[in-house]
């Protein structure tokens, strides 16, 4: 079972954060004792009677499963999500502004590009224009130089991507630990259960 739940976790961890948030382990099954040699056990949102000779069995089994055990690990799992998920938006800010820069470099880099074919265009026709290739050249001087400070620009969005990236690896090992401990207290939580439940069904009436 445990292969299966760390199956699962895992696949809820690659989804949108608000469908990713671990679940809640099942409440533990409750005992409602009453008059005569029948006691009411309540699981999964069903009531079931069963003879008293089975309380001391379920009674025992629901000790053994540690609800408080599965509870914190299952609240330690949900703030390591969500600090993950904290740091995976600052990385994903980081990246679009490294996006967002490299785009302006790209529409620099293309005016220039565009500039100097205009000149060269200049250049090959008869007769030559030297106003508009002063011109020219004035506009290749200025679009040269923004590009250069757009390449800086990017060259420090990108570094900070990078490192905001970087940074997010420990709470990307935290929550791995975290979702782990959480399988194992799961399954370790849910074991009991099961015993519980086929008792019931075994030897209870459903009501």
């Amino acid at each position: 079972m445990s292969q299966l739940l760390l199956a699962a976790l895992l696949v809820a961890a690659q989804t949108p954060t608000e469908d990713r948030t671990p679940r809640e382990p099942a409440s533990l099954p409750i005992i409602y004792d009453q008059p005569g040699d029948r006691f009411i056990l309540r699981i999964d949102s069903r009531r079931y009677q069963l003879h008293k000779d089975f309380r001391p069995s379920v009674a025992e089994l629901m000790a053994a499963a540690n609800y408080p055990r599965t509870k914190l690990a299952h609240q330690e799992l949900v703030m390591a999500v969500q600090e993950l998920d904290k740091a995976l938006e600052r990385a994903a800010s980081a990246r679009r502004d490294a996006e967002r820069d490299a785009a302006r470099s790209r529409r620099h880099a293309d005016t220039v590009e565009s500039l100097n074919r205009q000149i060269a265009l200049v250049r090959a026709t008869q007769p030559v224009d030297f106003n508009a290739i002063a011109i020219l050249l004035n506009q290749i001087a200025v679009e040269s130089e923004s590009l250069r400070r757009a390449q800086l620009q990017e060259d420090k969005s990108r570094g900070r991507a990078d490192a905001a990236d970087r940074a997010a690896d420990p709470a990307r090992l935290r929550a791995d630990k975290a979702r782990e401990a959480y399988v194992r207290a799961l399954d370790d939580y849910e074991r009991p259960l099961s015993r519980i439940r086929a008792i019931a069904i075994a030897n209870g009436s459903a009501l």
